[in-house]
């Protein structure tokens, strides 16, 4: 992994893991919204109760595939913390444990299945936002609504098994590139060490990422 270090005098250091992907297949489309609910649907998530929870790594933690709006867009597997600096270099190992090879029990499978199903089902598109969805959709070339293929793709995932199977799938294929992260926080209370122990680490100033820096002399 590349690490991108800027430096800032704060008490918590935040950070974001992304890990690149191709566009993503439309068959694997109600896969990856069952692994968004698996590893950060909600106080739930995988990511959050193993990195906040459990071990009190994290103020906030999560993660998510962001699929694009369109059918060409590229992906990213994204994972995202809000933490004590000095606990950095801890918890964004177990963020890329957690995100490159989860834990996929098949209870909390069974559960998120189950979730995103009841919402499937119970979820209308309010009237003044039917033309925005109607967009959405057109964007992703679809011929009409596709939730209803997606509830039928997610009732096939059953049992937890075959739901399993279709998640470790699709982390296998999509998941095997190095990862991009960004840290923002103090390099005084930051382990680097640690850090460089886990990718390359690179520090910035504003001055490398905002061209209006150079103006202000920030």
């Amino acid at each position: 992994p590349t690490i991108y270090l800027l430096h800032r005098d704060m008490a918590q250091a935040q950070i974001e893991v992304v890990l690149p992907l191709p566009p993503l297949p439309r068959a694997d489309r109600p896969a990856a919204r069952l692994l968004n609910q698996v590893l950060g649907g909600d106080m739930s998530g995988l990511v959050f109760q193993e990195i906040r929870e459990a071990r009190g790594l994290a103020y906030r933690a999560g993660a998510f595939l962001a699929t694009g709006a369109r059918p060409c867009d590229a992906a990213a597997l994204i994972g995202q913390l809000g933490t004590q600096a000095d606990k950095s270099r801890e918890a964004l190992a177990l963020l890329l444990d957690l995100m490159q090879r989860p834990t996929l029990s098949a209870e909390r499978i069974t559960a998120s299945r189950s979730a995103l199903v009841r919402e499937l089902r119970s979820t209308r598109v309010p009237p003044r936002r039917v033309p925005d969805w109607v967009q959405a959709w057109e964007e992703r070339e679809e011929p009409q609504d596709p939730r209803p293929e997606e509830l039928a793709r997610l009732e096939a995932l059953a049992p937890a098994r075959a739901a399993e199977d279709a998640l470790g799938d699709l982390l296998r294929r999509h998941t095997g590139g190095p990862a991009l992260i960004s840290v923002l926080g103090d390099r005084r209370r930051i382990d680097l060490a640690g850090l460089r122990a886990l990718g390359e680490v690179v520090e910035l100033r504003s001055a490398d990422l905002f061209s209006h820096a150079r103006v202000t002399g920030a």
